[in-house]
């Protein structure tokens, strides 16, 4: 039997990250997480589109509601998969604790379903398209 990586048997590794895309190709709320301190801030060496997607905790009593953190918002949580970091888990949002980019600034990336391309839209385009936002 592997118990490698065995979630808290192995260690337990929490992270605080920033969330860089919300539109999650199979609809379950999963979100792209820069994490402090375990990715690089340089999004040239590490692009979006390759960081893993970090799946939501949600509450067993209310599974049917959920709303994806929003760009440039914080979130805390940790990894499956311990110190490997390639299973994130969001279990939650930092209030006011977010990046220091002006809404003009904060886009939004819309994965083109089927591929790993991804648009960047603007805040200008998403108010002409309201519709774009939630991948529609």
């Amino acid at each position: 039997m592997n118990r490698n990586n065995f979630i808290g048997l192995s260690g337990f590794v929490w992270w605080v990250g920033e969330i860089e895309a919300r539109v999650d190709p199979l609809g379950i709320g999963r979100c792209k997480v820069r994490i402090f301190g375990w990715h690089t801030d340089n999004r040239a060496l590490l692009p979006t589109k390759d960081l893993p997607w970090a799946h939501p905790m949600i509450p067993v009593n209310n599974s049917d509601t959920y709303c994806a953190p929003e760009i440039g918002e914080w979130v805390v949580g940790f990894f499956m998969d311990g110190e490997s970091g390639q299973s994130p888990v969001m279990m939650g949002i930092l209030p006011a604790a977010n990046s220091n980019a002006t809404p003009e600034q904060k886009q939004i990336d819309i994965g083109i379903e089927g591929n790993n391309n991804y648009i960047t839209l603007t805040p200008e385009m998403l108010e002409e398209n309201p519709d774009l936002e939630s991948g529609i």
